[in-house]
């Protein structure tokens, strides 16, 4: 396939009790949110919650990807609180934003910081300044009309992701 070949890949979690037909469905869907939305060369995962709603990302391969990992093992750490991500979206989701408070070291590059710090101790800390820089250099390739959406799923996302390692790493921890 050579040095042009390209992925695109579906994700789906989903409760156990969730109808196999509309999980199937969902699949398929980000199947091909991954070739259209990522140009043939993406990713794209959909979160069904158990309380019907849902989570979409659809992102390129490469950094975001290492990115979506980074923020997830740090979210998953027991000295961090994922309520950064709660109250980021809140913030978010609260205030029209300047569409330069994407801009590195603006507004929302402070936002991101300032609440990363506020809900990590210990040696967490010290990954948050390039936690925030990563996330603000990845909004900065989106469109400008949907860098907060994107922004709010991938916390999201991130977010649902930490929230399943800790409860398999806190089941182990007794055993």
């Amino acid at each position: 396939m050579g040095k042009n070949a390209t992925a695109s890949c579906g994700a789906v979690i989903a409760h156990h009790q969730a109808p196999l037909t509309a999980v199937i469905r969902e699949l398929r869907l980000a199947e091909q949110r991954a070739k259209n939305e990522g140009n043939r060369n993406a990713f794209s995962i959909t979160i069904i919650k158990r309380s019907g709603g849902a989570l979409y990302l659809t992102e390129n391969w490469g950094e975001s990807l290492k990115i979506l990992i980074k923020l997830r093992n740090f979210l998953a750490k027991k000295g961090v609180s994922r309520r950064a991500v709660y109250h980021t979206l809140q913030w978010l989701n609260d205030y029209e934003l300047p569409s330069n408070a994407i801009a590195e070291g603006g507004l929302v590059q402070s936002l991101l910081t300032y609440q990363l710090d506020r809900q990590a101790e210990g040696d967490a800390k010290a990954q948050v300044p390039d936690l925030a820089d990563d996330l603000i250099k990845m909004a900065q390739n989106w469109s400008q009309d949907r860098w907060v959406s994107n922004l709010r799923n991938f916390l999201s996302v991130a977010e649902f992701l930490a929230r399943e390692i800790r409860s398999v790493s806190s089941e182990g921890a007794g055993s």
